[in-house]
């Protein structure tokens, strides 16, 4: 421990003099930013005092809670679709998704997937109708498949023998990736996205994104919450692009993140001796740049959204073990990482990690 702690110190950039942190106590479990309408919503839990099953619109710089939709249950997963006009969201081992409108904040419609829960969602960029869900029961996926305008397609992909429970869809929206969160197999599965469903396209063994709870985009590039980074739409198949350093600097596995085109980042929110930190990783090289440190204590973070080059939004776990909260991290001039100079890769391309 004495080692770690000591690694921590001389690696991490502590930024922190002049920046404020704001703790909410809202049971939180998901949270995303819009740029477009400059708001944050939060995706909030059954046992919230305040907003229980809530999906909460906030202020992004000071966590003031603008309005909520209650829900029937609890939310899980929330996907903006890519004009941000709409803020789709699942349940915990539930077969529905409720589709909002941002503008008015308003439920407009829902869809049900039957007696399946909705492990996993995806909305494609071109029509904000058209929705990639995995289907499954008590968290096992059984099948991938399309929706368009609330439709079951006919072309589906049976899950067979593996636990396809994550999606990705490629930048130019052809194909999308399913990756396997539940076990330790941590197989991907490349799919070709159809005008009437999908259909199999082939497999990736991405042996080096194990456990992955989540996976994100950028641009084709496919990341998840352990810092790995994977070119899974490669006609080279597989292919492993990177693996951040993020294991060297985290207690949990847990971490929040996010790739920032404000920074050129890779950024996660993580804890580390119940302190909280914000680390980012080079866009293209993936070298270790920096870190905020949060002047509060946190056990784990859940979750991360970047709101600009100077506020940050995460989901975190008291250190007590009581209910999630949120926190609004405002840097300063004084303490701004220069993410963009050579200088600030700490030449960490042409030595070992922790030299």
């Amino acid at each position: 421990m004495m080692h770690k702690t000591l690694l921590l110190s001389l690696l991490l950039i502590h930024l922190c003099v002049g920046a404020q942190t704001i703790k909410i106590d809202i049971d939180a479990y998901r949270m995303i930013y819009s740029p477009e309408h400059h708001k944050a919503y939060a995706a909030v839990e059954s046992q919230d005092p305040q907003y229980p099953n809530s999906i909460l619109q906030l202020n992004p710089l000071n966590g003031t809670v603008e309005k909520h939709i209650a829900l029937n249950g609890t939310p899980f997963i929330l996907r903006q679709t890519a004009d941000e006009e709409y803020l789709y969201v699942s349940y915990q081992q539930g077969p529905a998704i409720t589709k909002i409108e941002l503008a008015g904040f308003t439920a407009v419609n829902e869809l049900t997937a039957g007696n399946s829960s909705i492990l996993d969602f995806a909305v494609t960029a071109d029509d904000d109708n058209t929705l990639l869900v995995i289907r499954g029961d008590q968290g096992y996926p059984d099948d991938i498949v399309m929706y368009k305008n609330g439709v079951l397609q006919p072309k589906q992909v049976s899950a067979g023998f593996e636990y396809y429970s994550a999606l990705s869809i490629r930048n130019n929206g052809s194909q999308v990736y399913a990756h396997d969160r539940c076990t330790s197999g941590s197989e991907g599965l490349l799919l070709n996205i159809l005008n009437d469903g999908l259909e199999a396209h082939g497999k990736i063994w991405d042996y080096q994104m194990p456990g992955s709870s989540f996976i994100k985009n950028h641009g084709d590039l496919l990341y998840d919450d352990s810092g790995n980074v994977l070119d899974a739409f490669s006609d080279s198949i597989p292919k492993l692009v990177a693996r951040m350093p993020l294991y060297r600097i985290t207690d949990e596995h847990r971490t929040g993140f996010e790739y920032s085109n404000i920074h050129g980042s890779y950024v996660y929110g993580h804890a580390l001796n119940y302190k909280c930190y914000i680390s980012f990783f080079h866009g293209e090289n993936y070298n270790y740049m920096g870190s905020f440190k949060l002047d509060k204590e946190i056990e784990i973070v859940y979750d991360l959204a970047v709101v600009d080059a100077d506020h940050f939004i995460l989901v975190g776990l008291h250190y007590s073990g009581e209910n999630k909260c949120l926190l609004f991290y405002t840097s300063s001039s004084k303490d701004r990482l220069v993410l963009d100079t050579k200088a600030s890769l700490l030449k960490a391309g042409n030595r070992k990690w922790g030299d």
